[in-house]
């Protein structure tokens, strides 16, 4: 054998090992792999691969804790929602799993990681990932609520995640205008048989630092989600008059009424109108 063509096979075995070192693969998988993936940053320390297929998690998910390596639904449950990125630590070996939009990252045993902590270790991550791409992976978030507060990013992914995480009722407040589909409503279970949030409004309504004003504001609203109504009567922090309110509109499905009717909140006048006209609470 030519020493020349000797010198080509080592380093081709060199470079298998140096992509995935994590999990020896055949030549089918290796290819699945550099085909199903894209590398959007390499450098000394760090490659961070962009996610398209299950093929390629599979590889480079090997001998983690990432449901989706062998579920192939959650791989496409979490790929709807948008990309997955593999970061793998070239000198150390650590590998992280990222969702901007499902707001998660996780390393190899699927523990959820401070982004803030890693990119300190490598701050060219802030780059890769720059801010407002996710509510709280990567971005300022004090920065991020007065852009929402301003009434940036309705509607989107960085709403639906400030609904969830956020503790400031002046955020909160901003996202209480509701995003509902009755189409896409149409198509999920309803929050009465499953119990499934899928709106911003849904998430503000539920989360414990909303401001008793901002609840009352939401069952006002003109054009109201129907669930709002029963989250917000559902919520520790509502109000008297916003269950007076509740008891007393003509759309106010039965269980609204029965978490209205045994809310600690209620007021002595509501809980009289309540016996008298549907004898609750029973």
């Amino acid at each position: 054998m030519r020493a020349d063509h000797l010198i080509t096979l080592v380093l081709s075995e060199a470079k298998k090992t140096s992509e995935f070192p994590w999990v020896k693969t055949t030549h089918g998988q290796r290819a699945a792999a550099l085909a199903g993936s894209e590398v959007i940053h390499d450098d000394p320390e760090l490659t961070v691969r962009r996610v398209h297929t299950h093929a390629a998690m599979r590889v480079l998910g090997s001998r983690t804790s990432w449901c989706v390596v062998p579920d192939r639904d959650a791989f496409d449950s979490y790929e709807e929602q948008g990309y997955l990125h593999h970061i793998h630590n070239k000198k150390t070996g650590e590998r992280h799993l990222l969702n901007l939009e499902a707001g998660e990252l996780k390393d190899a045993d699927n523990n959820d990681v401070d982004s803030h902590e890693l990119a300190q270790k490598h701050p060219v991550l802030n780059k890769v990932f720059p801010h407002g791409q996710s509510y709280h992976l990567f971005s300022d978030k004090g920065k991020l609520d007065q852009e929402i507060i301003a009434g940036k990013h309705a509607w989107s992914h960085i709403a639906l995640q400030a609904a969830q995480h956020s503790k400031n009722p002046d955020v909160l407040h901003a996202l209480r205008h509701d995003d509902y589909d009755p189409e896409r409503r149409r198509m999920e279970n309803s929050y009465e048989e499953d119990g499934n949030l899928i709106t911003t409004a849904e998430h503000v309504a539920v989360n414990k630092h909303t401001h008793p004003h901002t609840l009352d504001a939401m069952v006002r609203e003109k054009e109201t989600n129907p669930n709002i109504k029963l989250l917000v009567a559902q919520h520790q922090s509502t109000g008297a008059d916003t269950l007076d309110f509740l008891a007393r509109h003509p759309r106010s499905k039965p269980r609204t009424l029965e978490a209205v009717a045994y809310h600690p909140n209620i007021a002595p006048k509501t809980l009289k109108f309540m016996k008298k006209k549907y004898g609750l609470p029973r």
